[in-house]
């Protein structure tokens, strides 16, 4: 090894490196940091209960030092003592014994003498000569991750080394050595990719799922093709400090950095997705996380026993294989496993021909693939029972299922059982709701109720909008949402809150209403001092005396009677002029013509 003036060492103790030469002595307190003082490099110890210290990198202002990348995950040192040096064209780290524990092979010739490392300010720690330019590296940790990607990492082929590259879990959250579970992206036939999920002791893989053109699944879309089509970098997403991380227990994870609160914070998870692990529906069956139960069968289909997750679904009638066959088409769907075959198909009229010609396809789908300014399509089939499939809120894919009669839309079959042929409202795409709510963002949420989360959304038209989404684990459910859209479709009056819209895709139940800017009574009462000083005598009567309006309307000038059964301080709305307006009928209860007085079956309101 070259051997460095006394000195040297001196300034290392007390300041720490962001490029070195050759040799450079770390230990517990003296690590290399990057020029911007991003990123920060050196030994860490993940269980203070052993004596196994690891070379990592972690962001300089994360106080709990979370490790971003590993060298030695394999192979730790007993103490947080060790050197980094190049030797035969190699990265080396070696203990206090002088003992070889990690290494790396550099890409090109070396001249040792004008060899630097350097951590950069993304994260990347890199070995370079100074004769090369900025980009040309002899070896970079980028391309060997170990748990985690940082933005402008890769997962797939390695255009310049051509090397797969996977994540590679941690044994547990307190050991960093190589773990059951793998995640890679590869090119599965034609150029149809999928970010698969392995377990080394599983005869298949965990779970396969496709690319559509700008995401997998519904994971946010962090990964994009670049120069290759099969090499995908991370992005920034919404943030230059983001990661998505493999966990030991086989989930993937993206995390934001809060600057104020320093700290990495969970943006999405597929712990979040109840279907990802637990929930296999069986032969024609598929699982929705926004429902209960989870499992269901596709249109056409009915259960094969009590509970489909044990048998699946089976056709209610078999298509004949005539011309007159129909296909239903499923959107945001996780495809099913196992294709049976991949063709190209520039027009989707040839891709259910291709589907057609054949009476064993079940289903097809025509998947988009973007290579940066080039589009192209493929034809997906499948012939016999379709497994492992999934509907999601946003992302996934359109699929295509044969059945023999022609089969209306969810959306269609939704909205003519609750509103009849005369529909007073629009009928809204998921995508357009997504777009509006910034994919149902924390940032606009308007309060929470039995029947889920309210929203702020903005329309494409500019419109601002209240947008109230079912939860799974709502205390009210479909009844109350059929109820809710048949009430309100039926009553207009000043001092009644107007129903926009509505959305019935997939396993999603949305109400869209018009935005009250003052929102709640209750947050005048309740909540805000200052606000509840707004709350003049005046004010108040007028309000009481709204509300009696609206109730009026509803008891005394219909042809049938709506008794709401919850009003309270948080169902009645406000807008930007302090005018009141009854909200949340979903417990309401529509009386005969000519009725006045009913009784309830059950007991409603809070």
């Amino acid at each position: 090894m070259i051997s460095f003036p006394s000195f040297f060492f001196l300034f290392f103790f007390f300041v720490p490196l962001s490029c070195f030469s050759s040799l450079v002595t770390l230990s517990g307190n003296k690590t290399i940091v990057s020029d911007g003082q991003e990123y920060e490099c050196g030994f860490f110890q993940p269980d203070n209960l052993t004596s196994h210290w690891y070379l990592g990198i972690w962001l300089k202002e994360d106080p709990i030092r979370t490790s971003l990348w590993v060298a030695n995950r394999d192979n730790p040192l007993t103490t947080p003592n060790g050197t980094l040096d190049i030797i035969d064209k190699e990265l080396v780290l070696v203990d206090k014994d002088n003992a070889r524990v990690w290494s790396a092979k550099l890409s090109r010739e070396v001249d040792k003498s004008r060899m630097v490392a350097q951590l950069e300010d993304n994260g990347n720690l890199v070995v370079k000569s100074s004769k090369h330019s900025e980009e040309e590296y002899s070896w970079q940790s980028f391309d060997t991750p170990t748990d985690t990607l940082l933005p402008q990492m890769r997962l797939g082929i390695n255009p310049n080394t051509k090397n797969h590259i996977v994540l590679k879990s941690w044994n547990s959250s307190i050991d960093p050595s190589s773990g059951y579970f793998s995640l890679g992206i590869e090119d599965e036939s034609y150029e149809i990719f999928v970010i698969y999920l392995q377990h080394p002791h599983a005869e298949n893989r965990y779970r396969s799922i496709v690319w559509n053109g700008f995401q997998f699944g519904d994971m946010p879309p962090i990964l994009k093709q670049l120069d290759a089509p099969d090499s995908f970098v991370m992005t920034t997403y919404q943030s230059s400090k983001s990661r998505l991380t493999l966990t030991p227990d086989g989930d993937y994870e993206v995390y934001m950095w809060v600057q104020e609160e320093t700290t990495w914070q969970l943006s999405w998870s597929t712990t979040q997705d109840s279907c990802f692990k637990d929930a296999r529906c069986g032969s024609y069956g598929f699982c929705s996380k926004n429902t209960i139960p989870r499992c269901h069968c596709l249109q056409g289909f009915h259960p094969k026993n009590d509970v489909i997750e044990s048998g699946g679904c089976a056709r209610i009638t078999a298509p004949k294989c005539k011309e007159d066959d129909k296909f239903m088409i499923l959107k945001n769907m996780k495809l099913p496993e196992n294709p049976d075959d991949t063709l190209h198909a520039s027009a989707l009229e040839a891709c259910e021909s291709l589907c057609r010609r054949e009476c064993n396809c079940t289903a097809f789908a025509r998947i988009k693939l973007q290579n940066g300014q080039n589009t192209d399509h493929r034809c997906i089939t499948w012939i016999g029972e379709l497994h492992d499939m999934q509907n999601y809120t946003v992302g996934g894919q359109d699929l295509h299922v044969r059945l023999k009669e022609p089969v209306p839309t969810q959306t269609q079959m939704m909205m003519t059982e609750i509103a009849g042929e005369d529909q007073l409202f629009a009928v809204m795409d998921l995508s357009t709701i997504v777009e509006a709510t910034d994919n149902f963002s924390s940032t606009n949420v308007l309060g929470r109720g039995g029947f889920g989360i309210v929203y702020k959304g903005i329309l494409p038209n500019g419109k601002e909008v209240a947008v109230k989404r079912l939860s799974n684990n709502s205390s009210q459910g479909t009844f109350e949402f059929r109820n809710e859209v048949t009430t309100i479709l039926n009553i207009l009056h000043k001092n009644l809150v107007r129903l926009l819209g509505c959305c019935c895709e997939g396993s999603e139940r949305i109400l869209v209403y018009e935005y009250l800017q003052n929102l709640s009574l209750d947050r005048f009462i309740f909540v805000d001092e200052a606000r509840s000083r707004l709350l003049n005598w005046a004010t108040r009567f007028r309000i009481i005396n709204e509300i009696a309006q609206g109730l009026s309307y509803l008891h005394n000038f219909r042809d049938s009677p709506i008794i709401h059964r919850d009003l309270k301080p948080s169902n009645i709305l406000l807008d930007t002029n302090m005018i009141s307006k009854i909200s949340d009928f979903g417990m309401a209860k529509i009386l005969q013509s000519g009725q006045t007085e009913a009784e309830t079956e059950r007991l409603v309101g809070t």
